[in-house]
Formats: C-alpha cells, structure tokens, sequence
C-alpha cells in the first residue's frame, strides 16, 4: 500500500491457492533465484484496476539477482491467455529513487483486455499493441516515469451517437502525465482520417485530437445521408467520457457550402448535439440532404438504415446557423441565420432569416422523416421587399417576366426528389409594386387581336421588347400536384387593367386561361375614335370597355383567342343601345372597331 497509492484509495483482494517453486543458486552475497509460480487459481479483484477470475491461465517467473547492495530483477514474466508482459528492474536502497520497473507489454487482442483491468471496459477496445513502461520511486510510492506504446488496427467505442474509432496505426509517447500520438492514421466509421493526439490525463479520460481529413461520409458523423460527404475537414476535438466538443473544426460540402462548426455532441444519458456554425457561404439545399437518407437502397439495408435513423432521430439537436451569403433552391441570399433541431424524426431550421439585395424574409424549413421515405419537405415565410425579377430568374432559370419590388406569404411541399412535383400542394399570396411585364408572348398577341393603337389613342411600348409598366400586382396562387392556380390575379397600370384567371402545369407547361383586359379611357375618348359612333356619345356616365380572351397551349408559345361574347362590358353596351339603338351584337365583334363597320355591314344586312 505505501508503494502503490491506488492500494490506499481502492484496497486490492487476492484469493486462492498458488503454487510455486524457488530455486537458489551461489553464496548470499551473490545469490540468483528463479521463481515461477502458477497463477491459474488465484483471483484479484483490484476495483476498477486489475481484476482475474480464479478461472484465467496465468503465470509468473522471475529471475532475481541478489547483491549486498541491491536486488535486480533480471528477467520477469507475466501471462495470460492474450496478453504477455515482461519485467525487469532492480531496487537499489541507497539511490535517490531505489525502485525501478520496466514493463514490455504485448497483445494480439485487446478485446480481452478489459476483463483483466476493468477501467479499460467502456472503450472497447481491439486490436492489437505493445508498450514499454518505465516506473520508479521510493518507499513512499512508485511513480510512472513514462513510455511508448504502438498500436496497430486498434478500434474503441466512444458513444452510440458516432461510429467506432477503427484502424488506428501509430506510435503514441507515454508521459508521466499526458500521452501524445502524432500523423496516427484512424478511421471515423468508414472514413480515413489523420490525427495528433494528446490524453491530458490518464486518471480522467481527457482527449484532444487534431484531425485531418480529405473526404468524411455524413453517416459517420451525426448525419442520416448515406451518400452526402464533407470535405477538407480540419479541426480540433475534445473527448471526455460525457462527450465531444469541437474547438473548432472547418468542413466544406460538395457543392460549395463552407463551414466553421463549435459546440459539442453530448452522450452521456440522453444524447444531444448542441453547435454554433458559421458560414462564409452555405447552400440549404445540400445542408438539408446531410439529413436524408437514400431511398434507392435494397429493402434490408433501408430497415438497418431507418434503424439507425431512429436511434438518431432520438437525439437532441440544437444548432445556431448563420451564413454571410449562399443559397435555398435557386434564390440567392446574403446575412442568414437560423436554428436547426431534430425532434421526432422531423428536421427543422425555424426561424430562419435571410436577405436578398434590399429585401428580407423570415421562414421555416420542415423535413419530416415519420412517414419513412422520401421525406415531406414543407417550407413557409414571408418576403419583403424582394426584387421580383430577381426570384423569377432564379428560381425558373429564366429572364425575369416580371421585374418591381415585391412582398408575400408562401407555403410549399412536398415529397422529396423526383416526385417533389407530383406531390406538391402550397400556396402564395403576392404584391409587386412599380414593374415592368416584359417579353410576354400573351400579350403581345392580345394587342394584335384588339389592335389597340386603332381604337385608341394610346402610346404603348412594344411588349416583345420594353413590356409593360405596371403600378401593382397582386395575386394569390395555389399549387395543387405541380399545377399553379389563380382566381384573381390583378395587374393596375396607366395604360390598362388586367385581370387573369386559370391554372398552369409546371409539369407538361401547359396553360389554361382567361384573361381580362380593361383599357383605361372614357367612352367619349374612346367611342371618339369609332368613325361609326364617336360623335354621338356623350353623358355624364364615363363608362369602360373590357374584353377577354383565352390562353391555352405550351408556355413558350400560347394561343391567344379572343371571346367575342362577353368584349365589352354591359354598361357600355347599354348606352349604345339607347342612343344609337343598335343590337348588342354589333359592337360585340372586337373586329369591326377598329374600321367603323358592323358585323351586318359585311354581311349584307
């Protein structure tokens, strides 16, 4: 006990027979013996240091050399079944540090080694190793004085939250209080890794790990993906019994997304992931697919996969996200930050706020994994601000239709990957002040049926080349199975209104609908430029002319049909009943405004 200080705190039992034989040779002064003793039957229970079951092959020799001044131990051994260790030593009263011990240390499985020294269990350890230990010391205790270990193809398990720690190859320096292992090569699940390691204290496991890595998968971090992969990791760790935090670590995605993580992963009782990520550019999209699992694999693999996954899905996930610049979908944003958890196989960043240009928006990301795959993605905010023909050439990959300053409240989902269309069901309620219609085919065309700078006397620009300019646009619009939806889509400008209902498949680009259009002049003005009636109108009652026309066909290139029965509205009609005492059908021919005649005209009536 006063040699050895962990005798005093933690009282060692030895029982059972030992035989053993001494052999002696030469006079006392200088006299060898050779013990070896059969320690098969005798059992130690050293608590949580060294422990032996009265069941385990075992056995020690020594070699001793006495002197009248010392006694060497020349020559030791101690066996058991997987681990070899040989000693050598001498104790020499009359020396600063009379005791010395060196232990040489071999094993081929490490395995075993935790039911010889119990401390070493919660690692489970493998593999194999040696090591040479250097002790020494007085009465008053024995001291390690340090050492070297080299270990090949050891693996430990650290927590249930990670993979293993496998394929560590090494040499790793033994100091009287810490250890460092330099370029030791390891593997994180299936990924290589390079690392300098330091154990700050062998009491207490304190580990600290400098990694490199050029390519990791998701999965063996913290991630579902199976197919994801982070990319020049490199970083500090910090082990402890408890956990892993990261001081910090800089990782990059494949499709550009930069990171700097801190925080720490938390394993002890309930699991919980608790970081703080910077980024100088991030694309969510790819954020995102780190948590999703592939849905191409075999039937078996997907239930270990989705096995897995639910044990995940039972860890806390708390991590605070901002981004200087990067991307959701095809929109580009600038200052973002966000909060990203995991609660009931439902991934969420909520709230997350974003800045595009002068605009801004707050939202949520959902991606609900309960329902097994592909996950329902479900996405929600509010846009202030934005540049219109910014989000619609983003998003559509287009030139902006539409360009003004817009705001709005959305909603979308829908199944992850190929189907996302399909499944989708949403909705957006928009306004868009000060823009331009530009390039629009639809219109063009209308103005070519009405042929508008006959009938009035208005400038407008040329719509394949300026467009439009409007004062507000607002709408809402439903997505119903990648199908666009609109009961009052309302366009305000100096020269007309419009006014546009019907649907659009996103799928097969095919539209369906009827737009209005209401030009903004007087009757006098306008009826002024029918050669047939102009100078007989006259009142108090300014009424509007409408019309409407059909649009059908591909995206690209629409039909455009005019629908003759309801082109001028019934306040208009009325008036040139009364005072000119024509049928309505007569000026319900878009056709014969502009050159004075009626449908009875040309027809002979």
């Amino acid at each position: 006990k006063s040699a050895l200080p962990a005798l005093r705190e933690h009282p060692a039992s030895l029982q059972g027979a030992v035989p053993f034989t001494v052999s002696a040779q030469g006079p006392w002064e200088d006299l060898d013996l050779d013990v070896d003793a059969t320690l098969d039957s005798l059992a130690i229970d050293w608590p949580r240091i060294l422990s032996k079951s009265s069941e385990t092959d075992s056995r020690l020799t020594l070699l001793l050399r006495r002197r009248p001044d010392s006694l060497t131990l020349v020559q030791g051994s101690l066996s058991f079944p997987t681990l070899q260790v040989g000693l050598a030593g001498d104790l020499s009263p009359q020396e600063e540090h009379p005791y010395h011990l060196d232990i040489h240390g071999k094993t081929q499985d490490l395995a075993e080694l935790p039911n010889y020294l119990p401390f070493l269990k919660w690692l489970a350890p493998r593999g194999r190793a040696t090591f040479d230990l250097q002790l020494a010391g007085d009465r008053q205790g024995i001291a390690f004085r340090g050492g070297e270990a080299v270990v090949q193809d050891v693996g430990v398990h650290l927590t249930r939250v990670i993979p293993d720690l496998t394929a560590i190859n090494g040499r790793i320096r033994l100091h009287p209080d810490h250890a460092i292992g330099e370029n030791l090569a390891l593997k994180l699940g299936e990924s290589a890794l390079v690392a300098d390691a330091r154990l700050h204290r062998y009491d207490a496991f304190q580990l600290q790990v400098d990694v490199r890595g050029e390519a990791v998968r998701a999965q063996d971090i913290i991630f579902p993906s199976e197919v994801a992969v982070l990319h020049d990791i490199v970083g500090r760790l910090h082990f402890d019994r408890e956990g892993m935090e990261f001081d910090p670590v800089d990782v990059r995605l494949e499709r550009g997304t930069e990171a700097q993580v801190r925080g720490r992963i938390h394993w002890k009782g309930q699991p919980s992931v608790r970081l703080d990520i910077a980024s100088p550019i991030a694309n969510i999209d790819e954020v995102i697919a780190l948590w999703q699992d592939d849905s191409s694999r075999k039937k078996d693999e997907k239930d270990r996969a989705e096995q897995r996954l639910g044990k995940r899905s039972r860890v806390q996930v708390d991590i605070k996200a901002r981004a200087a610049q990067g991307s959701i979908g095809n929109l580009r944003f600038t200052n973002a930050e966000g909060d990203i958890w995991l609660k009931d196989h439902v991934l969420g960043i909520s709230p997350i706020r974003f800045h595009a240009k002068d605009g801004y928006g707050i939202g949520q990301v959902l991606v609900d994994s309960s329902q097994g795959s592909p996950s329902l993605l479900r996405i929600s905010g509010h846009l202030e601000n934005f540049d219109a023909a910014t989000i619609y050439q983003e998003m559509l990959e287009h030139r902006g239709l539409v360009t003004g300053t817009m705001r709005g409240d959305f909603y979308l989902q829908g199944r992850l990957g190929k189907d996302f269309l399909t499944t989708s069901l949403g909705g957006i309620n928009l306004e868009i002040k000060k823009g331009v219609l530009r390039q629009l085919k639809t219109l063009s065309r209308v103005f070519s049926l009405l042929n508008v700078s006959q009938i009035f006397s208005l400038q407008l620009p040329d719509m394949a080349e300026e467009g439009m300019p409007f004062n507000t646009l607002h709408t809402s619009i439903s997505l119903d199975q990648g199908v666009l939806s609109t009961e009052d889509l309302f366009i305000d400008s100096n020269a007309m209104n419009l006014s546009l209902v019907g649907s659009y498949s996103l799928i097969d680009d095919q539209l369906n609908l009827t737009l209005g259009i209401k030009p903004l002049g007087t009757v006098d003005k306008i009826v002024s430029s029918i050669p047939l009636a102009g100078w007989l109108l006259t009142g108090e009652d300014k009424a509007l002319v409408t019309a409407q026309f059909k649009v059908e066909g591909s995206g690209k290139d629409p039909e455009v049909s005019a629908i003759p029965i309801t082109s001028v509205s019934e306040t208009v009609l009325g008036i040139f009943k009364r005072t000119l005492g024509l049928p309505g059908k007569v000026i319900t021919d878009l056709e014969s405004l502009g050159t004075g005649e009626t449908k009875g005209d040309r027809d002979g009536e």
